[in-house]
């Protein structure tokens, strides 16, 4: 099947598309890795503890009239 359809796309200028969209894609992906890696032990400390930080302070929602 491939010997009959690759003549067909062969110059086709929408198989750059598929590249294009993975050289985006693998862009995006070392940009976050390289920022999530820079950051310090240190600067992720207050991210790490704040599911067990303690909330002393009742909840404020918009529009609670309590």
């Amino acid at each position: 099947m491939g010997r009959l359809i690759g003549p067909m796309f062969a110059d086709s200028p929408l198989l750059a598309l598929p590249i294009l969209s993975l050289a985006i894609f693998l862009g995006v992906f070392l940009l976050v890795s390289y920022r999530t890696y820079r950051r310090s032990a240190a600067d992720y400390s207050d991210l790490a503890a704040l599911p067990l930080a303690d909330d002393d302070s009742e909840p404020h929602v918009k529009g609670d009239q309590r």
